[in-house]
């Protein structure tokens, strides 16, 4: 691969994976709602209603308990291992950036790999564990099974209301869709921002590139920044919520700092956590001799970068 096509997959994959996930679990959906359907079959009805009577409650353990054996025994671990696979792919993607597009030596210490597996298992568990599948799915089925049962609802209703749970309506997206995928755009997006963050700065990178693509979603903090090349002094200032250290960066600050920005940004998680919520733009490394001028004299007029000799009379300063 050529330095341009490294970049070009690193930064794809931050789209891609979770875009590539949201069409398995749109495809899966259907199926789980079958299986679902079936199961349903074991309520007691009298006249069309679900009855009121305690072996129907016990029913309803039982369905969320045969759900839930589904979801963790066929395909949708299948969805999950190649979810899973995806981290792997990105890490060398990134041990590339550095050695072949940086012409670096990327350091990775235990340390480094060690956090990159515990945030690729935090990921997985998101989207696996008992509890991740309980609040993405489970504790509302249960839930809306319990109130129907409660209220002598026709099986039909109850029906109709799983049905638009599971696999959605005109309004919303089926619900294990709609939040697995913010878990997995968010979860993916910055174990690879972290891991990439912590090799830089084991090599004492000075200036960074902010780099994606442009979404429906895109909000104003990175469709400003996008493309530009920042100081470490400027990212880590912005992560403050010092917008004004950027051109026309001042018109997206809000009164909780910017538009998505993720709770805790500060200048150290800002490399982490980028735009926040959902952003799929990355913070890249860059050589400093890569860097535009008009950009270098910026940082050093706002007073986030000290150039050293070499680099002043490379720029001609």
């Amino acid at each position: 691969m050529t330095a341009a096509e490294i970049t070009r997959a690193k930064l794809e994959a931050i789209e891609d994976v979770p875009l590539n996930w949201a069409k398995s679990i749109d495809n899966y959906q259907p199926r789980l709602f079958n299986r679902l359907s079936r199961l349903l079959n074991e309520l007691e009805t009298v006249d069309g209603e679900l009855a009121k009577t305690a072996a129907n409650l016990t029913r309803i353990d039982q369905i969320v308990t045969g759900l839930r054996d589904f979801i963790t025994q066929g395909e949708y671990v299948e969805i999950v291992t190649k979810f899973n696979s995806e981290f792997t792919v990105q890490q060398g993607l990134t041990a590339q950036y550095f050695s072949d597009v940086l012409k670096a030596d990327p350091v990775v210490t235990s340390f480094n790999a060690q956090l990159y597996q515990r945030n690729r298992a935090a990921a997985i568990e998101g989207v696996l564990s008992n509890a991740s599948l309980d609040a993405m799915l489970l504790n509302d089925v249960r839930a809306t099974l319990v109130d129907s049962v409660g209220a002598n609802a026709r099986f039909g209703d109850a029906f109709d209301a799983l049905q638009d749970l599971v696999l959605g309506n005109a309004e919303r997206e089926g619900q294990l869709l709609r939040y697995s995928r913010q878990i997995v755009s968010d979860t993916f997006a910055t174990t690879d921002r972290a891991y990439t963050q912590l090799i830089s700065e084991e090599l004492g990178y000075k200036w960074f590139r902010w780099l994606g693509g442009k979404m429906k979603t895109t909000r104003c903090l990175c469709l400003n920044l996008n493309q530009k090349f920042l100081s470490k002094g400027e990212v880590e200032a912005i992560g403050r919520g010092e917008l004004s250290i950027m051109p026309k960066l001042a018109s997206c600050k809000t009164t909780n700092g910017w538009a998505g920005m993720m709770k805790g940004t500060n200048e150290k998680t800002i490399f982490t956590v980028a735009g926040g919520y959902n952003c799929q733009h990355s913070i890249l490394p860059e050589s400093t001799f890569a860097v535009p001028k008009k950009d270098i004299q910026r940082a050093i007029a706002n007073g986030t970068f000290e150039p050293t000799r070499t680099e002043r009379e490379f720029f001609n300063l």
